[in-house]
């Protein structure tokens, strides 16, 4: 059982289940306000901003939130393997 390529799998199902939860919660969000345009969701400053009005704020947020948890989870799985193999006795 090779442990590291599990847990690589485990991590890429995960990461690709959060990638989808997070576009489907994005474009779940919008909505069509009085004016016909949509609103989404963005989590900066007023929480809501018109779609024709997105710009790299409001994207660098976006993207921070769903690529955030993923990259997370990859450098703790990395430290943790770093750790685990530090208690692996040597064999000469």
């Amino acid at each position: 059982m090779n442990l590291m390529r599990g847990l690589f799998r485990l991590w890429i199902l995960v990461s690709v289940l959060w990638v989808g939860f997070s576009g489907w919660r994005f474009w779940g969000s919008c909505m069509p306000g009085q004016d016909g345009e949509l609103w989404c969701a963005t989590g900066v400053e007023d929480w809501v901003t018109r779609l024709k009005y997105f710009g790299l704020r409001e994207a660098f947020h976006v993207a921070a939130f769903t690529l955030g948890l993923p990259l997370a989870l990859f450098v703790i799985g990395l430290a943790a393997v770093w750790v685990g193999r530090g208690f692996v006795k040597e064999s000469n």
